[in-house]
């Protein structure tokens, strides 16, 4: 019995702690776009917020499972690790 109360203790305070992660970082992102926006002018921002959607769809990409499937992968080449990469 002992051991379900503090699995679920740990499983709460884990799920705490990755929504203060996911809220501190989008806190900080709106900080930095907020600054971007008023260091640069129209034209410049624009470029900026155009390489942020190339970032993004990377990153989509990267948290879709390449890692994973590269680590379960039995036959890994050279060409695989570069395409996750």
């Amino acid at each position: 019995m002992g051991d379900r109360v503090s699995l679920r203790r740990q499983t709460i305070a884990g799920a705490l702690w990755s929504y203060v992660d996911t809220g501190f970082s989008t806190l900080v992102n709106f900080i930095f776009l907020v600054w971007l926006a008023r260091l640069l002018d129209s034209t410049e921002f624009g470029l900026v917020a155009y390489a942020g959607v190339f970032i993004f769809v990377g990153t989509i990409l990267v948290d879709a499972g390449l890692g994973a499937a590269i680590v379960q992968r039995r036959d890994l080449r050279d060409s695989h690790v570069d395409t996750a990469y």
